[in-house]
């Protein structure tokens, strides 16, 4: 990834297995230091997830990272941690599930 001409940093999507959610696509970010303090985590992660082929991703971060966590919520993340897990889990929706319950609907009923 670039910004202002340099590069920032790296991020991938890519397909992984845990025993809570089975296969999923997980995105990662890291960002150089001299990257780190200028919001570019939250366009990566806004023009990521929007990029992607994915419908549903999920971020794992550590509990103590609170720039990614907070680059991710502004990206539209939510948490989706469970007790079990060791790591702060967020997951983003192409569509909300509100809106993905209303699409099933209008399809079942035509």
């Amino acid at each position: 990834m670039m910004a202002e001409g340099k590069r920032a940093g790296t991020a991938y999507i890519n397909v992984i297995e845990d025993s809570i959610r089975g296969p999923h696509a997980s995105f990662h970010v890291f960002l150089n230091r001299p990257s780190q303090g200028r919001q570019i985590g939250r366009r990566v992660y806004q023009l990521g997830c929007a990029n992607s082929q994915h419908e549903i991703i999920y971020a794992h971060m550590r509990k103590s990272n609170t720039a990614s966590r907070n680059a991710a919520f502004h990206a539209g993340f939510i948490n989706a941690t469970a007790p079990e897990d060791s790591q702060l889990v967020l997951v983003w929706y192409r569509q909300p599930p509100s809106s993905r319950d209303e699409a099933a609907l209008e399809s079942s009923d035509s």
